[in-house]
């Protein structure tokens, strides 16, 4: 029943090298449970960063639109003011006009510092109708 001489060095040899195989598989189980724990924290911490690049650019498309918005209305307040202050100018030069007409007619009809007033091809008398 019991073994003794080159048998037991070999079954001890065998018992060693399983032994030794079993440390070599434990630590490379060790070693792969590792790496996958810092992939998985590499994933999550990437996962975490597109979240918040997520939130960043909808911030920034939120911002973008009020921007555009506001800008727009900016462009059509100016457009409209423009407006309103051509339409000033247009007014006062109607009215400057007017009037610089309506003092050269009250000058042809007094013939005020014109030598031959009562010429009706002169061009006082044209503009005094």
């Amino acid at each position: 029943l019991f073994r003794s001489g080159p048998e037991l060095t070999s079954y001890e040899e065998l018992v060693k090298r399983i032994a030794g195989l079993s440390t070599r598989l434990t630590s490379i189980e060790q070693r792969e449970a590792e790496g996958l724990n810092t992939a998985n924290r590499t994933l999550t911490s990437i996962s975490d960063n597109v979240g918040r690049l997520g939130t960043i650019i909808a911030n920034l498309e939120v911002k973008l639109g009020k921007d555009m918005a506001f800008l727009e209305e900016d462009i059509e307040r100016q457009l409209k003011a423009e407006e309103v202050a051509r339409g000033e100018m247009e007014r006062a030069l109607h009215r400057t006009i007017k009037d610089e007409l309506e003092a050269l007619r009250q000058l042809a009809r007094t013939g005020e510092g014109f030598g031959d007033s009562g010429s009706s091809s002169s061009p006082l008398a044209i503009a005094a109708g």
